[in-house]
């Protein structure tokens, strides 16, 4: 199978006047085994964004956010057409964790997370989607999209520890330390 990407697994969002590298990825699967390889991307071919006064790309799949919309990507690979929408936000000037309102997490604690991204006044322009997260003491727990709100995520303490969750906008983020006692 054959995809179109933003860098790093990055989510299909940026800001006006930022800039996402654009891969085609190609996975190889089996045996239900699936692996992601870089195939020859960034590649010298016609990518198209439409709306262009929304984002522009350019010919090595470099996209630059220039007006607050939704703007469809596509370019063409072997026989394909391969597309994927982005959304562009408002300028951003910072991406702040909403921190939850209590102190330390206890292990069987469920927390609601959320990561927004803040105009230049502070005001909260859009959710921004959790970048990764990793361990820092113990295997304290797991964060997954809610259910009902895809960019709200939720976070179940299962083990004493310390955990830290990143959300990334282009060169814009935040991180959260989640401290989990017994």
């Amino acid at each position: 199978m054959v995809s179109l990407r933003p860098d790093h697994q990055a989510p299909p969002l940026l800001a006006v006047s930022d800039t996402l590298r654009l891969w085609v990825i190609e996975e190889r699967c089996h045996s239900d085994v699936c692996s992601s390889v870089h195939a020859l991307a960034p590649v010298v071919r016609p990518w198209r964004a439409d709306p262009s006064w929304v984002a522009t790309v350019d010919s090595s799949g470099l996209l630059r956010g220039i007006a607050p919309g939704r703007v469809r990507v596509s370019v063409p690979w072997d026989t394909l057409r391969l597309t994927r929408t982005f959304t562009v936000l408002s300028p951003v000037a910072a991406v702040r964790w909403e921190r939850p309102g209590i102190g330390p997490a206890h292990v069987g604690d469920t927390l609601r997370l959320r990561a927004l991204a803040l105009d230049s006044a502070g005001h909260g322009v859009a959710p921004v989607p959790l970048a990764y997260s990793r361990h820092v003491e113990g295997n304290v727990g797991y964060a997954i999209p809610d259910p009902v709100d895809s960019l709200t995520y939720v976070f179940v303490a299962r083990a004493p520890g310390r955990v830290r969750l990143v959300a990334l906008l282009a060169h814009r983020g935040d991180s959260l330390e989640l401290v989990i006692e017994p």
